[in-house]
């Protein structure tokens, strides 16, 4: 059931930012966020977008941040090449995240490449 609620609200919000109704998906994004803590990954970058959509860069990036606070991260592509966050990019706070994100994902590759060698 609770991947149903998940799925409905995803639609709903995919609805309404593609129809440009940007606060509305804004509401949804935030409300699955509080209901689904164990899809943050996906919640959060909806925000951050929905975000740059509404001109509130500088929020975005504080909704990545507290994100990153909790060990959720992204790799630094999944911004590079998506031009809903290029708003971000002109600010030195988000180019100090993607650091961190690429930081994290180095440490992972290396800890993954060391699990998968000791087998």
């Amino acid at each position: 059931m609770p991947q149903a609620a998940f799925l409905k609200n995803k639609n709903q919000l995919l609805h309404f930012y593609n129809d440009g109704l940007f606060y509305e998906a804004f509401v949804i994004a935030e409300k699955t966020h509080m209901e689904h803590p164990d899809k943050r990954i996906k919640t959060t970058l909806w925000k951050a977008r929905i975000l740059c959509k509404l001109n509130h860069p500088e929020q975005a990036i504080t909704e990545l941040q507290s994100a990153l606070s909790q060990n959720i991260w992204w790799h630094p592509n999944t911004f590079v090449y998506e031009p809903d966050f290029q708003p971000l990019f002109q600010f030195k706070s988000f180019h100090r995240f993607l650091s961190a994100c690429e930081k994290k994902w180095r440490h992972d590759q290396r800890t993954n490449q060391a699990i998968n060698t000791d087998q």
